[in-house]
């Protein structure tokens, strides 16, 4: 999943499976950049 990839499932999904991905995805590289969308998601 790249990170546009992510911000329109963002967009479409807001806040419902985030958690889920953010334990499975935050091991993994580019992890910095869907964390500062989800940062970005959550609070807004």
């Amino acid at each position: 999943m790249t990170g546009n990839d992510f911000v329109k499932l963002c967009m479409e999904e807001k806040k419902m499976i985030l958690k889920e991905y953010f334990d499975d995805e935050s091991k993994s590289e580019g992890g910095e950049i869907e964390e500062s969308a989800y940062i970005y998601f959550m609070n807004n």
